[in-house]
């Protein structure tokens, strides 16, 4: 009986071994942070998603249109970020942000050095879906003065008829 339990508790952790364990870690972004790092900042629309392989990866190409510009002087840009899905196969990058075409949320977006890609500020803590923390973030911004005043006219309505 005791051999069998030694053979099951080898067999478990060989399997724990085997098994991807996976965790991301991320250092908080204040507000000065993003104010000193975003470039664009808006309540934007997915309108495509395009994966393709680089360097044994694959990165999603993610273009947002601007429902409300409070940051930049484009209304579309594209996003970059790891994982997606070609052909058949996946990567996912845990805590990683989620993106579906015709989503909207809220984008504090920075270039990419030598690109005309963008990355999110703080990785997923530059896309916020949930209303009551967009409504909350903007908020602070503009109270501080730190956004362009083509976005006050963000109605917490807009992301209700889009959801």
């Amino acid at each position: 009986m005791k051999n069998i339990f030694i053979a099951f508790f080898v067999l478990f952790s060989l399997l724990g071994l085997i098994s991807g364990a996976s965790a991301v870690v991320e250092r908080t972004i204040t507000d000065e942070e993003y104010n000193r790092r975003a470039t664009w900042v808006a309540l934007a629309e997915v309108v495509e998603i395009h994966s393709f392989w680089r360097d044994n990866r694959i990165l999603s190409r993610v273009t947002l249109a601007a429902q409300v510009l409070y940051r930049g002087s484009s209304s579309t840009v594209a996003l970059l970020v790891p994982g997606g899905t070609v052909g058949h196969l996946s990567q996912v990058v845990p805590g990683g942000p989620k993106f579906a075409v015709g989503e909207l949320s809220l984008y504090a977006l920075e270039p990419i050095e030598n690109s005309g890609d963008h990355r999110l500020v703080g990785f997923s803590q530059g896309k916020l879906d949930d209303r009551l923390k967009i409504q909350t973030r903007i908020g602070v911004w503009q109270k501080r003065g730190w956004l362009q005043t083509g976005g006050e006219g963000y109605a917490p309505s807009g992301l209700e008829s889009r959801r």
